[in-house]
């Protein structure tokens, strides 16, 4: 099912990042900064806080065990909805830190070639954030 790919968890649901994907992950780092307009010259620029880092994630949800991939992602949206904070971590335990999912997106099919009822596998993106210490 996943093969030799890297399993990461978020929760309860169990995901793969997409193999097809130039990269597994986007990290963006940025920090709050208040501009002070002067008369005359170049404006001042002055550091205010760390800002939010930014994890995205290009994923693919398989069917594990006896549970359907639409359930996991049933599930991911739900801990969108709650807005709390979880645990990402890989397969072997490796936890990646406290990410708060703040956006799901979900590369539909156009059609359904297995003829199947429901997707064997869901391919998406997420988005987490969290605050830099």
């Amino acid at each position: 099912m996943y093969g030799k790919q890297t399993i990461l968890a978020f929760g309860m649901v169990r995901f793969a990042p997409r193999e097809n994907s130039p990269m597994s992950y986007q990290l963006t780092h940025s920090a709050e900064v208040h501009t002070h307009k002067l008369i005359e010259g170049r404006p001042l620029y002055e550091f205010i806080n760390q800002g939010m880092e930014e994890l995205t994630l290009k994923i693919v949800i398989f069917p594990y065990l006896d549970i359907p991939s639409d359930v996991g992602l049933r599930q991911l949206v739900e801990y969108l909805r709650e807005g709390r904070a979880r645990y990402l971590s890989e397969g072997n335990g490796r936890s990646l830190g406290l990410f708060l999912l703040t956006k799901i997106t979900e590369d539909v099919p156009r059609f359904e070639t297995t003829g199947r009822g429901g997707p064997g596998r869901i391919d998406a993106t997420l988005l987490f954030q969290r605050q830099r210490n």
